[in-house]
């Protein structure tokens, strides 16, 4: 199998597309435009069907592809259709007003980011799964091969 990493295209898109979809995350959170929100809400579903797309061109998997396509249909058009034909109907103004406000709302994003990265790192280090640069770490694959050599060890006596 292939080393995917820093440099593959596949890997640098991946990570493109995720970069993308946290800054329309902050964009959702500092808009208090109700049309803008509803445009960017339908941005980040449009990158999102396009990162569903991608992984199944990637990993040759069908199925991403429908997923991206519902995706698509659904988040990126229909939703924001009904949301616009809402707004129209029940002539809402053009802004909101928010519960928090742009600095607190930013402040608690990168908060929860923060968090969700530390989540990540700790898990993969307690499983001793791969890094970040799709290595094994060192503790966790000598125990796997000791693990490994004294299976095969085993089966031969």
């Amino acid at each position: 199998m292939e080393h995917i990493g820093f440099g593959a295209l596949s890997y640098d898109f991946a990570h493109l597309l995720g970069g993308v979809m946290l800054l329309l995350s902050f964009a959702l959170l500092s808009q208090r435009r109700i049309a803008a929100t509803i445009d960017t809400y339908a941005l980040q579903a449009l990158t999102l069907s396009i990162a569903a797309c991608w992984q199944g061109y990637v990993q040759n998997e069908p199925s991403l592809y429908l997923t991206g396509a519902i995706a698509f249909a659904a988040k990126a058009v229909i939703i924001p259709l009904m949301l616009r034909r809402i707004v129209r109907r029940l002539h809402l103004s053009a802004t909101m007003e928010p519960a928090l406000g742009i600095f607190a709302s930013m402040a608690l994003g990168v908060a929860l980011v923060a968090l969700s990265i530390m989540v990540v790192q700790r898990r993969h280090r307690d499983d001793g799964a791969f890094g970040a640069f799709g290595r094994e770490s060192e503790t966790h694959g000598a125990r796997g091969r000791k693990r490994g050599h004294w299976l095969n060890r085993a089966r031969t006596e």
